[in-house]
């Protein structure tokens, strides 16, 4: 990698591993002490050391832990020893030191053999997925999910061996190697996300007093100042006053505590900070800060990366692909953005392919990329890529947050709308909003970059493996919908690792919106309300809602009378198979079918024997007293049948009845209508709906089913139906 046309990281062997964790902290108590009192710093850690090793009060005492040491060659021993030792172990070998406290052998000492597995497997599927997406851009279904099985099975093979670590049937069985999989992956997703709220919105995770005074003390204490101070003088960099740090303190401490006295003691440490302290503490890994107290200099920075004007001459084949080929990944897909109109719908292969001027083009955009960077690097390394990450990061899950909107164990999503607000005065989405974030984009991923460098480096990882862990720039969403509930989202993509589509596409995530057992061309017709509403936030900004509930109750009507007439067109569709099939038949489908050839089969007519189709009606009829109400009330002769049925397989009501769709596709049975609970079949259809109008930000729906948009609005053709009104009515009158 290319350090000098990427400035965000630097060479692996700049990375130091820093393990002298009482050493550090003696320097931040004598930094403190030099702050408050003025006296020399020297003077001052001389003072912390004496007291550690005299004073009794301040003496450190030794902890011990239990655990595991495997002696050479041989079993592991249950084993007490101190931290004090595990560092001096660490420092004399470079073991790895995972997030659960479970050291490894470096790899440069004892290489791993599912190291070199994993690493030819993630190359196939790098392949295979670059394969897949150019497919996809080529309308080559086909190819496209061959290759989307394909980098599946390979990242289920990867992911397999986490899952034989802790099976004692198998060679790879190491209990440990689970539990450091998983707390090492917390500890480096943690670290971006906690970085991504700090630049991109200025958020930091300060849940108590301590931590302000902490972090306050590290940053200062961790900062180049003579490189720093040029960079005030170069810029003319803002100064914030006290009460301007303290709205920076405050902006992170709102959302977790208030305390008038821990505030005035916060307050007296900045007073003591010189001009350069403190904007090394606003500014640090904050861009949120720096753009608004430097307007006019941030605005210069995004205004150098959106006026291209690197022209090459002449270029070689030879050249052009030195520079394609060179470039980061994430500069690639900037470069992308600045290319959209002849990259939308192509491959980098087919521009290459189809016109040099093209390609032309994108190795110029690259390059001036490249440009940009290399002009602002002393800002990008002295302010935005220091050794400083941000603090506290053990309690992170429990933070809140600004600009993160949804994360998972690789990945961060973030929304950067306050940047393209704050730069056009306004949210729009156009060619230039969409560049602009892809460029806030590059710098917060290059942090990111520089983040997980700084942390693999501290667990103990080599040289060669210090950037095999990075989050690259994977999706970009022009919109992203979030419902109040786990994994369910909506997005408008419109691109994926750097390959930008022609029409953007629309993802849902979760089994409310995209529930398989819901009829098709409802999960269909969400989907294109989706699309709709989407679009027109696009467009205008906004959304009307009251159209789009219309058109909600307007499906809710249509189910309601389709119900009402008997039809068994939006019912849930399930199988029944056969008897061996199942462990438990009296537990299982199979019972309905011997309800149906017993109570409904000399009325309406036998089904065929499993497996086939059934249909699933949800009754009203929860208990044994609403059931026997409720059989009285039919054709007795049914009634008594179905009363013996109940009988004879000890049951005492029925939550639920499964009717087999040969036989009902004419007709649900009469007697059976007044037991379909409707409001509860209607809900079940509607509830992607709701999810959607909770998107929104309109909350109608309930766990109980008591409130339904149809219950206050007629139906009402002139606002149509959700999605595609006609494949409705179509499907209803089958």
């Amino acid at each position: 990698m290319d350090h000098d046309r990427y400035p965000f990281i630097k060479d692996p062997k700049d990375y130091i591993r820093n393990l002298n964790i009482v050493e550090e902290a003696n320097r931040a108590t004598a930094h403190y002490l030099h702050l408050k009192t003025g006296k020399s710093f020297e003077e001052c850690l001389k003072f912390v050391e004496d007291k550690i090793q005299n004073d009794e009060r301040f003496r450190l005492k030794p902890i011990e832990i239990t655990g595991l040491r495997q002696l050479p060659n041989e079993d592991r021993v249950l084993s007490k020893v101190s931290i004090s030792t595990i560092i001096d172990i660490l420092k004399r070998n470079n073991h790895i030191f995972s997030a659960n406290m479970v050291m490894y052998n470096s790899s440069e000492s004892k290489p791993s053999p599912i190291k070199a597995y994993i690493t030819k497997k993630k190359k196939a599927r790098k392949i295979v997925k670059k394969l897949g997406y150019e497919a996809d851009q080529k309308k080559d279904t086909v190819l496209f999910q061959q290759c989307e099985n394909a980098q599946k099975a390979i990242k289920r093979g990867i992911a397999s061996i986490s899952g034989a670590h802790i099976s004692p049937h198998n060679p790879l069985f190491n209990i440990s190697g689970h539990t450091s999989l998983t707390s090492t992956a917390r500890v480096t997703v943690s670290y971006p996300n906690a970085s991504t709220e700090r630049f991109v919105s200025g958020n930091r995770h300060y849940w108590c007093k301590d931590v302000v005074i902490e972090n306050i003390l590290t940053i200062t204490l961790n900062t180049d100042y003579s490189k720093l101070d040029a960079l005030i003088e170069k810029y003319n960099i803002y100064i914030p006053t006290v009460d301007e740090v303290m709205d920076v303190i405050l902006r992170s401490t709102q959302f977790y505590w208030y305390d008038e006295k821990g505030m005035a003691e916060i307050k007296a440490l900045v007073e003591t900070l010189s001009d350069s302290q403190i904007v090394s503490f606003v500014y640090t890994g904050d861009f949120y800060q720096f753009y608004t107290r430097n307007d006019e200099l941030a605005r210069s920075i995004f205004d150098s990366f959106l006026d291209n004007h690197v022209q090459l001459n002449n270029p070689t084949d030879e050249m052009l692909d030195d520079v394609v080929n060179k470039a980061n990944s994430n500069v690639q897909a900037l470069a992308c953005k600045y290319c959209y109109m002849f990259f939308k719908g192509s491959t980098l292969s087919d521009v290459k392919k189809n016109s040099r001027e093209n390609y032309i083009t994108y190795a110029e955009s690259i390059l001036h990329i490249e440009f940009s960077l290399v002009k602002y690097s002393d800002l990008i390394k002295t302010l935005l890529t220091t050794d400083n990450l941000p603090p506290s990061i053990f309690r992170f899950p429990n933070s809140i947050r600004r600009a993160v909107i949804g994360s998972d164990t690789d990945s961060v999503m973030y929304t950067v709308q306050r940047i393209v607000i704050w730069y056009f005065g306004k949210l729009s989405v156009t060619p230039e909003s969409v560049t602009l974030a892809s460029i806030v984009n590059i710098l917060n991923n290059g942090i990111i970059d520089h983040v997980i460098a700084q942390t693999l480096r501290q667990l103990g990882v080599a040289d060669d493996d210090l950037f095999t862990l990075q989050m690259k720039n994977e999706y970009d969403f022009l919109i992203y919908a979030r419902a109040n509930r786990a994994k369910h989202y909506g997005t408008l993509m419109t691109s994926r690792e750097g390959i930008l589509f022609e029409v953007p596409k629309i993802e849902l995530k979760g089994v409310g919106l995209v529930d398989s057992k819901i009829l098709k061309e409802i999960t269909s017709c969400l989907k294109k309300e989706m699309i709709s509403i989407m679009n027109e936030i696009v467009a205008n900004g906004k959304v009307k809602a009251f159209p789009i509930m219309h058109r909600i109750s307007n499906l809710e009507h249509i189910v309601l009378q389709s119900l009402k007439e008997r039809k068994i067109t939006y019912l849930v569709g399930v199988n029944i198979n056969m008897e061996e099939a199942y462990k438990d038949p009296k537990s299982s489908n199979y019972l309905y079918y011997e309800m149906w050839e017993d109570v409904f089969a000399e009325k309406y007519g036998h089904a065929s024997s499993p497996p086939y189709r059934a249909v699933k009606i949800s009754t009203i009829v929860t208990s044994k007293t609403r059931f026997t109400k409720w059989n009285k009330s039919i054709d007795s002769e049914i009634g008594n049948k179905l009363a013996e049925w109940m009988a004879k397989n000890e049951k005492d009501y029925l939550r639920q009845i499964l009717l087999p769709m040969e036989i009902v596709s004419s007709g649900i049975p009469e007697e059976l209508i007044s037991l379909i609970d409707i409001r509860s079949t209607i809900a079940d259809i509607s509830k992607g709906f709701y999810i959607l109008l909770e998107m929104l930000g309109l909350y109608f729906g309930n766990e109980d089913d008591t409130q339904l948009l149809s219950d206050r609005l007629p139906y009402d053709p002139r606002h149509g139906v959700v999605g595609d009104y006609h494949l409705i009515l179509e499907k209803q009158n089958e």
